[in-house]
C-alpha cells in the first residue's frame, strides 16, 4: 500500500498540542495491553482503532445544536430585516 507524504505548516502552538494527544494515547495502549490496536493515527476510538472520519464531526454537530439554544450564539441586538435608510 502506498501512502502518500504532506508537508503542512502547522505552529508551534498546535504541534504542542498534538504531542500531548499522542503522549495521551501512549500512556492508554500501555494501559489496555493487547487490546490496544496500535495504528499510526492521532484520532482514534477508545482501544486505538481507526475513528471513523466523520464521527468528531457528527459529534461536534450534536453538541453545538445542544449549547446553541443555551449560549443563543446568533442573537443580535439589531432587528432583522433590510438596514434603514437614513
Amino acid at each position: 500500500m502506498k501512502r502518500s507524504k504532506y508537508m503542512l505548516k502547522i505552529s508551534p502552538y498546535i504541534m504542542d498540542i498534538l504531542k500531548k494527544i499522542k503522549a495521551e494515547w501512549d500512556e492508554e495502549s500501555l494501559r489496555f495491553g493487547d487490546k490496544w490496536s496500535d495504528r499510526d493515527r492521532l484520532v482514534v476510538k477508545w482501544n486505538g482503532e481507526p475513528m471513523n472520519n466523520n464521527t468528531p464531526y457528527f459529534w461536534l454537530r450534536e453538541f453545538y445544536k445542544a449549547i446553541a439554544s443555551v449560549l443563543d450564539f446568533h442573537k443580535s441586538d439589531e432587528p432583522k430585516g433590510r438596514p434603514k435608510t437614513v
